[in-house]
């Protein structure tokens, strides 16, 4: 790995895939990375959002990337292919956490502005937006069978 492919700023958050062979990365530095476990060899440098990267999920097949960050928008990357497929573009403020639904139909975002937005995640088509927080979400999370979202807010509350 050359110096300009490494991490400039604070690692802020990592996750493994599902199969445990992987583990992904986000930084400050407004990059995803994908890392092989074993080796800790970085596989996959995703760059897209210009600003710090906040969360990340995989799919649940491991096919795709789910990232969301300080640009206000999150994005849907192949991980095959690294590049973006969808911008998930609509939010005021940071995106702080986004998810997808346990069979990855579904994404939902959370955002400092105060509300959750959930997205069809094969079109990036925005299904609802979830208001009634008064102040920025810090997380969203679908139940199981992905029919309700359970927010967290600074407010110091949580909704379904």
């Amino acid at each position: 790995m050359s110096d300009a492919d490494k991490t400039t700023d604070a690692v802020v958050g990592i996750l493994f895939n599902a199969d445990g062979r992987s583990v992904v990365s986000i930084s400050r530095d407004r990059t995803a990375r994908i890392w092989e476990g074993v080796t800790q060899q970085d596989l996959i440098a995703l760059r897209g959002h210009t600003g710090a990267v906040a969360s990340v999920a995989f799919s649940p097949d491991g096919s795709t990337l789910l990232s969301a960050g300080a640009d206000n928008s999150a994005r849907i990357w192949n991980v095959k292919a690294r590049r973006t497929v969808l911008e998930l573009a609509g939010h005021a403020d940071t995106v702080e956490a986004a998810r997808y639904s346990e069979d990855g139909k579904l994404t939902v975002t959370a955002s400092r502005d105060a509300t959750a937005r959930v997205w069809d995640a094969s079109t990036g088509r925005l299904i609802a937006t979830l208001k009634g927080h008064g102040d920025g979400l810090r997380d969203a999370r679908f139940n199981p069978d992905g029919t309700r979202v359970v927010t967290a807010s600074n407010d110091a509350t949580a909704r379904v």
